[in-house]
């Protein structure tokens, strides 16, 4: 995209709250905070505009240097960007930016580097992409290009298996994985959210898994997360493990809500 086309943007803030109050917040031990490299990775959204027309809006992470990103999307501003010549600015830009930012490439040299040069070229800030994306999937690292191919073969393992009585097994790991993504994914902001979260889920369990009983003759809740009474095969949304040493058999399960919820506060407190 030719410099002339670039257009606008907002620097949108930090998805919810002051960073000391609930922000987003990526917590990387690789990357340690050390005297003028001490801000969060905080999470933020970028909002575009192409020729004055709302386009996509992009996420990513402000960095350990320079100041605060506010947060809160009334004090963010919309300003002019610029494509870097050379994109990816370890070399000083050959042209001035006048206080815009500059749209500057991912990788050769440090970040740092890339803002002190930005800033010498007159940018009052930059904005880093990562170069290696997928067509329909954005940027993908090379680790889930790797693993994909094996995380297809075992789900369609799974389904073509899945009425052997080994089958749990499989069904077990798809399901901690889709339970891992999704805390990974969603994030409570604060301790009040989380309490509200947890107070209504223990009462919607309670209803539809014992007081359902009364109207519809059977527990609502564990029929849904069996999968039962579907015209086609149920996709079971719980985890169930044989019961080794009962003499009757049968399986010991546990849906997924009944970890996903926990979970999200679990994540919250560890960050």
């Amino acid at each position: 995209m030719a410099a002339s086309a670039v257009l606008a943007v907002l620097l949108a803030s930090a998805l919810a709250g002051a960073a000391a109050g609930g922000d987003i917040v990526h917590q990387d031990d690789q990357a340690p905070k050390i005297p003028g490299c001490s801000n969060d990775f905080v999470l933020v959204k970028v909002q575009s505009w192409v020729n004055g027309k709302e386009e996509d809006e992009y996420v990513g992470v402000g960095a350990r240097f320079g100041p605060k990103i506010v947060s809160k999307e009334k004090y963010a501003n919309r300003t002019q960007l610029t494509l870097a010549d050379p994109i990816e600015c370890c070399d000083p830009p050959k042209e001035k930016v006048s206080g815009g930012l500059l749209l500057v490439k991912r990788g050769k040299c440090k970040f740092t580097k890339k803002a002190k040069l930005a800033e010498a070229a007159g940018a009052s800030g930059i904005l880093i992409i990562n170069h290696g994306t997928v067509p329909f999937f954005g940027a993908v690292s090379y680790l889930t290009l790797a693993v994909s191919p094996f995380c297809v073969v075992f789900a369609v393992l799974w389904a073509v298996y899945r009425q052997y009585a080994y089958a749990w097994i499989g069904q077990d790991i798809l399901g901690i994985a889709l339970i891992v993504t999704v805390i990974q994914i969603v994030r409570v902001p604060n301790l009040k959210v989380g309490s509200v979260l947890l107070s209504c889920a223990f009462l919607y369990d309670i209803f539809w898994v014992f007081i359902s009983k009364r109207w519809f003759h059977e527990s609502v809740m564990i029929a849904v997360a069996r999968g039962d009474k579907t015209d086609e095969d149920g996709v079971p949304m719980l985890l169930k493990i044989p019961r080794m040493f009962d003499p009757w058999g049968g399986y010991s399960i546990i849906g997924f809500g009944d970890i996903l919820l926990p979970g999200l506060v679990v994540a919250f407190a560890l960050r």
